[in-house]
């Protein structure tokens, strides 16, 4: 039990650290836009920015797909 409440508080911190990595990523690529065209311009760079963190995500995570093969 304490193997998982370790991975649950793990996780947890993860979490937490991406969503504040995240905002702090956010706010740094929007800045303080002058003007709607500035805006949007920025607006576009954030997106971007969030598909390549999605696209980086995954495949992070589907690295830990293939586990470790057996030897047998």
């Amino acid at each position: 039990a304490d193997r998982f409440a370790a991975g649950g508080a793990l996780n947890q911190t993860a979490r937490q650290l991406g969503a504040v990595l995240g905002v702090a990523a956010l706010v740094a690529l929007l800045g303080h836009p002058i003007s709607v065209a500035d805006t949007y311009d920025k607006l576009t760079h954030v997106w971007w920015f969030c598909a390549a963190a999605g696209l980086a995500s995954a495949g992070i995570s589907a690295l830990h797909l293939v586990g470790p093969r057996s030897r047998a």
